[in-house]
């Protein structure tokens, strides 16, 4: 039997349920997270928005008044919209910017 292209040993379930920033236990972690949100009503499956674009390339979609969610589509940090990040794609390097190639959850005060 081969063995696969070298690699992809890294996405085994067994590695990524290692990894705390793997794709599986981010995955695990968002459905676990918006299962909570819909028990607590932050939004409902109703919910929804448009998707629309704001200064620095950042990519926003508001479910409502309460939750959004903002993806950074260039190449360089943006400013993330005032609120509780719930949950990211990636580690938050600074402190209210989302770096290229990052989404989050966002909860408004």
């Amino acid at each position: 039997m081969a063995a696969g292209p070298a690699g992809w040993g890294t996405h085994a379930v067994e590695w990524q349920q290692q990894d705390q920033h793997s794709a599986l236990n981010l995955t695990k972690a968002a459905l676990e997270l918006r299962r909570q949100l819909w028990k607590n009503k932050v939004f409902t499956a109703d919910d929804g928005g448009p998707w629309h674009d704001e200064a620095g390339n950042l990519l926003i979609c508001e479910r409502n008044e309460h939750f959004l969610v903002a993806v950074a589509m260039g190449t360089e940090p943006v400013k993330l919209p005032a609120g509780t990040v719930l949950l990211s794609a990636a580690p938050l390097s600074e402190d209210g910017w989302l770096q290229p190639n990052n989404a989050v959850w966002v909860l408004r005060d």
